[in-house]
């Protein structure tokens, strides 16, 4: 006796649904709350990057307070000099805008007294802030040249230290017209009258 074939049996599965993506919308939400998040977070950032910053520029103030401090203790009171030339100065040579003055962008210059055959008197300050080259710049100094960056913020007053004159320097007035202070004795008080100078960009003003 045959028997009828019998039609198979129906898988009771159902095909998977497609993974449902972002819309178009959905995507632009997120974007727009991930901007929101960044505008609000870059000021702060940038903020605690400054006060950062503004730390490292006092403690490279108060290395080189210290520098002065162990240079006249060594020399008899002797402040550091602020000489108008390349022979005997804090730190060599004076710094101006000018193309070809290694001395703008080389910090070696700061604190090696015999670098580029310079006198063994100069850069005097050196070794009395370990040789520290970066102690002479403020981190937010961004101020640049034609040849790179700055190496140095920071300049003696020029009533301050030795120089070759005895006057003050490059100001156009004779010596004796003010006093110079040359040994941490004469600095007694602050004056009640000051001469006050804003420089424009002439050259060896930064020294």
């Amino acid at each position: 006796m045959s028997h009828p074939l019998s039609a198979p049996a129906q898988s009771s599965r159902q095909p998977a649904a497609p993974a449902k993506g972002f819309t178009l919308i959905e995507l632009l939400v997120v974007i727009a709350i991930i901007a929101i998040l960044a505008g609000m977070l870059l000021p702060a950032l940038a903020k605690a990057k400054e006060k950062t910053n503004a730390t490292k520029c006092m403690n490279n103030n108060k290395q080189l307070q210290l520098g002065w401090i162990l240079y006249y203790d060594e020399y008899d009171g002797r402040l550091v000099s602020n000489r108008d030339n390349a022979t005997e100065s804090w730190v060599r040579g004076n710094l101006d805008y000018a193309n070809g003055n290694a001395i703008n962008t080389d910090p070696q210059t700061l604190v090696d007294p015999l670098y580029a055959g310079n006198s063994a008197n100069a850069a005097s300050l050196g070794r009395h802030v370990s040789m520290n080259t970066g102690v002479f710049k403020c981190p937010s100094d961004k101020s640049k040249i034609d040849l790179g960056n700055r190496v140095r913020s920071v300049a003696m007053n020029q009533t301050v230290g030795w120089n070759v004159s005895g006057g003050w320097i490059n100001s156009g007035l004779p010596a004796g017209t003010f006093q110079t202070y040359k040994r941490i004795n004469d600095v007694v008080s602050p004056l009640a009258e000051r001469s006050v100078r804003v420089p424009g960009r002439a050259s060896r003003w930064h020294q």
